[in-house]
């Protein structure tokens, strides 16, 4: 499904059907989840896939915050707009949905091209992950 070496390499390795019973589950979830897969219609290949995921905030005057993850262009079409155009279109969604803000976690190597989607350093990111073990 997606080329060897690649951002989408790590999900490759889950068999189709995985992904098809993810995405039925994220469909159950309405206006949750929006997301966004690029076809390179060529060859068939996946090429870029963007996620928005909307929060419903008990606080914020029970307004609607978006997440947007898993931005991802295959190294082979980098440089053609698409990672902006993926962009542009979540920001829009996010607005017409009623998002008060839309926010994100980005390496520093991808703090630039966030700042040119109109996005701003603020505060600090932090995660911990859990063993898959003990999922």
């Amino acid at each position: 499904m997606f080329p060897n070496k690649s951002r989408f390499a790590s999900s490759s390795s889950h068999p189709i059907i995985r992904f098809q019973l993810r995405f039925q589950e994220m469909k159950q979830c309405h206006d949750t989840y929006y997301n966004i897969v690029v076809e390179d219609l060529a060859s068939g290949k996946i090429v870029g896939a963007a996620s928005l995921i909307v929060e419903r905030k008990i606080v914020r005057n029970l307004g609607k915050c978006g997440h947007i993850e898993d931005v991802v262009i295959d190294d082979g079409i980098r440089g053609k707009n698409l990672g902006k155009r993926m962009m542009d279109q979540l920001l829009h969604v996010a607005a017409e949905i009623g998002c008060y803000k839309v926010i994100l976690d980005c390496s520093d190597k991808n703090v630039a091209f966030y700042e040119k989607c109109g996005f701003h350093r603020k505060e600090v990111q932090m995660a911990k992950y859990i063993p898959m073990s003990k999922l």
